[in-house]
């Protein structure tokens, strides 16, 4: 069981770390976003646009997404 956990995280980790590489390098197409979107979704990440009282438009982040963007994981943060 164990190396099934072991295989899903590698998996997550590499899909995730090319879209990534893909969106920052600017070759990432309309599907990449999608499977962008569908990859945070997936895992509870979201970003909220609202109306805020003063009538502009301002974002609503998550504390899970806020972690995520303080601080962008690292290869050694992996098992390989």
């Amino acid at each position: 069981m164990d190396d099934l956990k072991t295989l899903l995280e590698k998996l997550h980790y590499s899909a995730a770390k090319h879209l990534l590489e893909k969106i920052d390098d600017g070759t990432a197409t309309s599907a990449d976003f999608t499977a962008a979107i569908q990859l945070l979704k997936h895992n509870g990440i979201q970003v909220d646009i609202r109306e805020t009282e003063d009538g502009s438009s301002g974002i609503m982040i998550d504390d899970k997404t806020r972690a995520l963007l303080t601080r962008r994981p690292s290869d050694d943060d992996y098992i390989t």
